[in-house]
């Protein structure tokens, strides 16, 4: 009996609603919270706004509770744009499982409310001072349950990483190279004609270099792809998805 790995319609909408919001929302502003080392607030709200805040909630609790295919998908195509970003909301995931996994209904209603209704981020604590993680009682077995449960996650999550890093990667090939040369020969192209313009006569003149460097800059706009081909081929790149 084979393993059918295709997405399902629902999947494949969801999966180019996260990659839209991915590309317009995070991309734009991870160097930013990187380098200011800032908490992502709103970004978190956004997220949330899209049912993303606990994705493992169960529906009573007004969570969607996603199947682990598709919390592979949405973790992949976040930790495409920003792995820190992406947990601050998918690290409620694994702080809800041992709820899922022994809390009581009292337990898992306060919260799962809490998670769904009001957005509050959550945490999972594995270590203790003084225990390590071998916590007393059925601490560890349920902590072991939960990682075996969360832990697919995090492929998911190396994946999306991976895609990222290989999709930039390709870009020099297309979208950089064109913005490059375009640039560079437009530059050029201005340089040299202010040089001669500057020059007046004698700029036009062989006596000087500025004219054939000016002669020479023309080309650099027109072979290997037209500057504007090059723009069609950036506006492409930008428009295609």
């Amino acid at each position: 009996m084979g393993f059918d790995f295709s997405f399902t319609e629902d999947q494949l909408a969801l999966q180019k609603m996260i990659r839209k919001f991915v590309d317009n929302e995070i991309v734009p502003v991870r160097a930013h919270y990187d380098e200011t080392e800032e908490f992502p607030w709103e970004l978190v709200k956004k997220m949330q706004d899209l049912g993303l805040n606990c994705l493992v909630a169960p529906e009573k609790y007004n969570g969607v509770y996603y199947d682990a295919s598709t919390i592979a998908i949405i973790a992949e195509e976040l930790c495409r744009g920003c792995t820190g970003i992406a947990l601050s909301v998918l690290a409620n995931n694994l702080a809800s499982e041992p709820v899922l996994i022994a809390g009581n209904e009292e337990q898992q209603e306060w919260w799962f409310t809490r998670a769904c209704d009001e957005g509050k981020i959550q945490a999972f604590c594995l270590t203790e001072p003084g225990a390590g993680s071998d916590e007393e009682g059925e601490g560890f077995k349920i902590a072991m349950k939960t990682l075996d449960a969360s832990r697919p996650m995090v492929g998911a999550l190396a994946v999306g990483i991976a895609q990222g890093a290989y999709e930039y990667a390709l870009l020099p090939s297309s979208l950089l190279s064109s913005f490059a040369k375009c640039f560079a020969a437009d530059v050029c192209m201005e340089v040299t004609t202010d040089a001669v313009q500057i020059l007046g006569g004698y700029g036009y003149s062989r006596e000087y270099p500025v004219e054939k460097m000016m002669r020479d800059a023309k080309i650099m706009q027109i072979f290997e792809g037209t500057a504007q081909v090059q723009r069609m081929v950036i506006a492409n790149n930008i428009l295609r998805d």
